[in-house]
């Protein structure tokens, strides 16, 4: 019975450790995604002076699917809600761009653009630069307080 419940614990503490690397790799491409999104309206806007109705009308290669008929289909703010809650505490700065984008002139939505571009990609050098770290924490301290647990009823 002991084996039994060992076994349980260690199975638990391997899908824990598999959830939170999963996890921190979703928050990486999630940056990734806002980013583009980002960089993709500035070069709109910049180039062509874009009305922000119409941003996402043509393809945007390097933005999945899902996403962009999203953005197409609804308004930006509501398009870009799951990846506001997938980013978790950075949700706020694609947010911020998603309700200030339109509300002024075509220097205000550059000046938004380039804001949240240099937030974001600030945000993204730091999560990609502590990601390794983070992956051997989320990975091994799941499986260390699972053997800690064992020791302790051994």
């Amino acid at each position: 019975m002991q084996s039994v419940g060992g076994a349980l614990i260690l199975f638990c503490a391997v899908g824990s450790a598999w959830l939170l690397c999963r996890a921190e790799r979703r928050r990486l491409t999630a940056l990734e995604e806002a980013l583009e999104i980002v960089r993709y309206a500035r070069r709109k806007i910049e180039l062509f002076s874009t009305p922000v109705a119409a941003l996402f009308a043509s393809d945007a290669p390097r933005l999945p699917k899902t996403l962009l008929d999203a953005l197409r289909t609804q308004p930006l703010g509501e398009a870009l809600a799951p990846l506001v809650h997938a980013l978790g505490e950075d949700g706020e700065i694609l947010g911020r761009f998603a309700a200030g984008l339109g509300d002024g002139y075509l220097t205000d939505a550059l000046a938004l653009c380039a804001d949240t571009e240099a937030a974001l990609a600030a945000r993204y050098a730091y999560v990609e630069k502590a990601y390794p770290a983070r992956r051997k924490l989320c990975a091994a301290l799941p499986l260390l307080t699972a053997f800690a647990v064992l020791l302790y009823f051994v």
